[in-house]
């Protein structure tokens, strides 16, 4: 699937709406004060057979899931639990940040890949697309990044289940 090289980019797909504006997004747009080039944000991508997670957090705890198929979990960030574990997350994107280069980020990750994308002030975007059996070994230097990704995700599904508040 590719997303915003079309002039309907984004219409038919909620999903590809939101990714696409988290990609045109600048730190400033959505108040958040960092200094240029830090990262203020970061998603990544996890491919199965059936679809794309999107897991995004950014630096004001706002956190939220979206599936490529349709539902997601918005507003996790309100949690203290989830804002603390995303905030993990952007930590270690931010520590690994000399991986990642300039990726287009509007194609989605095929089955056994994961792409981190991070999002710094006043620059574009900049990814990193990694074999999720790497990442799992944890011999790639996002392997830290992947593991609180993972992280996040449990939270939510937590939350989710309602077995944290």
């Amino acid at each position: 699937m590719r997303i915003g090289k079309s002039d309907n980019a984004g219409k038919d797909s909620p999903y590809e709406g939101l990714r696409l504006q988290l990609c045109t997004t600048d730190a400033a747009d959505v108040g958040i004060d960092v200094a240029v080039g830090r990262v203020w944000g970061a998603f990544v991508d996890m491919a199965s057979e059936s679809g794309v997670a999107t897991l995004v957090g950014l630096a004001d705890g706002t956190t939220s899931l979206y599936t490529s198929t349709g539902g997601g979990v918005i507003g996790a960030g309100a949690h203290e639990h989830v804002r603390a574990v995303t905030a993990r997350f952007l930590a270690s994107v931010e520590a690994a940040i000399e991986e990642f280069r300039t990726v287009d980020v509007t194609v989605l990750p095929r089955p056994g890949f994961v792409l981190f994308v991070a999002l710094r002030a006043g620059k574009p975007p900049v990814g990193r697309l990694v074999p999720e059996r790497e990442l799992r070994a944890m011999t790639h230097a996002l392997s830290p990044a992947y593991v609180s990704a993972h992280e996040v995700v449990t939270q939510l599904r937590l939350l989710d289940e309602g077995r944290a508040t």
